[in-house]
């Protein structure tokens, strides 16, 4: 009998990140007085991961905030609804990718695409080798990339789902989230949808025609369907056919040439307990902050 292949941990880092600014008290600092608590809050994450899930491969996948990248040249005003990173904040990003570094892991960012664009590309790589994957996250946009043997883990509200359970709490399958994100629009991310078609209406005609090109070329047959507003629902379809088309480039994949063609570089490095520990607090950790999370990740000497 061969053994399992390992599951595949793809971490969403930049909404990670976010949320140990958001948790930990502002007032804690790292060993030169710099705002820390994000790095904090991430860093309890990552060994915990670590420590209790044993993961044999974890992909770190973290935005560049570039504001020049290709979603924001199809569509400028693409996230313009979001403020930008306070100062005490951008500065712990690129510390959250150094203690990924400290602690063995694969740390992924490109500067023309997403977080989301590169833990879907190593998820279709992991596909195609039969190798299940987990993603943490609570972006729905990343729902798109979890096949049947996956798992969707909202790691802040310990909140697991399987490719059922997602298909059962969005009305459609996660193959069709990028379709049903371009129908009804995703305020969060600024994305333009169609004005009156809610999430239950667009994952109604995506059950019945599976995807927008079965949608569009059936729109005097959405006029007939049996639920209430079915006629106008068909004549917005018409008339917004452009914006979904361009809100469509926008809510999947996009991929670059220079994203990883193979799984290997996954496989976590393991340091020694006192090799990360040391590097921890080369980014700013207390020495014995450093040595308890090194621990917690299950490092020896």
């Amino acid at each position: 009998m061969h053994e399992a292949t390992p599951v595949l941990y793809l971490i969403d880092s930049s909404i990670y990140v976010f949320r140990g600014w958001q948790s930990f008290p502002k007032t804690i600092t790292n060993t030169r007085g710099e705002p820390f608590n994000a790095v904090m809050g991430f860093t309890t994450m990552i060994s915990n991961i670590m420590g209790k899930q044993k993961p044999h491969s974890i992909v770190a996948a973290f935005d560049s905030r570039n504001r020049q990248a290709i979603r924001y040249r199809i569509h400028p005003e693409y996230k313009a609804n979001r403020k930008p990173s306070p100062p005490e904040l951008a500065t712990q990003f690129s510390q959250c990718q150094a203690v990924c570094k400290a602690f063995g892991l694969c740390t992924l960012i490109n500067a023309e695409v997403e977080a989301d664009d590169l833990i879907g590309h190593m998820a279709n790589l992991a596909h195609a080798k039969e190798q299940a994957v987990t993603i943490i996250s609570a972006d729905k946009d990343l729902v798109q990339f979890i096949g049947p043997n996956d798992i969707f883990w909202d790691y802040a509200r310990n909140n697991r789902s399987n490719y059922t359970q997602l298909t059962k709490r969005f009305g459609v399958t996660p193959t069709q989230i990028a379709d049903l994100l371009a129908l009804c629009g995703d305020k969060t991310d600024n994305i333009p949808g169609i004005p009156g078609v809610g999430a239950a209406t667009a994952a109604r005609v995506l059950c019945k025609w599976e995807n927008l090109d079965g949608v569009f070329a059936n729109i005097e047959a959405i006029a007939k369907m049996k639920f209430r507003g079915a006629a106008h629902v068909a004549t917005l379809l018409k008339e917004n056919e452009a914006t979904v088309r361009l809100a469509r480039q926008l809510t999947g994949l996009i991929t670059t040439n220079d994203m990883p063609t193979t799984l290997d570089i996954s496989t976590i490095k393991r340091p020694r307990l006192s090799e990360c520990t040391n590097s921890l607090i080369s980014i700013g950790f207390a020495s014995a902050d450093a040595s308890n999370f090194a621990e917690k990740a299950g490092l020896v000497d």
